[in-house]
């Protein structure tokens, strides 16, 4: 019953958009990205920052995506759940942004699928910035291995980023954010509210 009250109101807040449910249990992830993946995927501010821009216009205009990732990470983040997502973009070793290492904007998170890379890169190709080299990598180049898509849409850039250390301090857990983390509705309020302030 749970699960079915999470999805109505995540069907409810859809309606709603831009506002958010804050006090609903509708599931809530922080998932760190890259900022070469952020700036092309969602984040303008970011693809400002170099020479190029982003390398696929129609996908920054797409009002949804796909992000590949590793299938380790938050327990809760599988197959079946609805949600949103809080981009966490990391430092990383790209050079020339500024403004990482901080929660920079909030999507939608309309479904998780979890498959074999062929299958998933087919099925998303034009969702996704990856290329097939890009999604080879994250299996270390095994085909066998099953990875993470993260279909999502309605991305809201952050008014203000959030940074590492306000959120380290909003979470009680001084740990980077290396992997994707499951967080209370009230955590994410607290986020998304910070994000939003001038």
């Amino acid at each position: 019953m749970e699960l079915q009250d999470s999805q109505n109101l995540w069907s409810i807040e859809e309606f709603l958009f831009p506002a958010k449910i804050t006090d609903g249990a509708i599931p809530s992830f922080i998932v760190p990205i890259k900022p070469r993946w952020a700036h092309n995927l969602f984040d303008e501010k970011l693809a400002n920052q170099t020479i190029f821009g982003t390398q696929k216009t129609q996908l920054a205009l797409n009002r949804e995506a796909v992000y590949y990732k590793s299938k380790r990470g938050a327990k809760k983040l599988k197959p079946g759940v609805t949600g949103r997502i809080l981009w966490y973009v990391s430092q990383d070793k790209d050079r020339g942004y500024t403004g990482v290492s901080a929660i920079r904007a909030c999507s939608r998170l309309d479904e998780v699928i979890i498959g074999k890379p062929r299958d998933l890169y087919r099925l998303f190709r034009n969702l996704g910035i990856y290329e097939w080299s890009d999604i080879f990598k994250l299996t270390n180049n095994d085909e066998n291995q099953e990875i993470m898509a993260l279909r999502f849409s309605d991305t809201e850039l952050f008014k203000r980023p959030v940074p590492l250390k306000q959120i380290q301090q909003i979470l009680k857990n001084n740990s980077t954010m290396q992997s994707p983390r499951f967080i209370p509705p009230n955590t994410f309020a607290i986020i998304y509210k910070l994000g939003h302030e001038l």
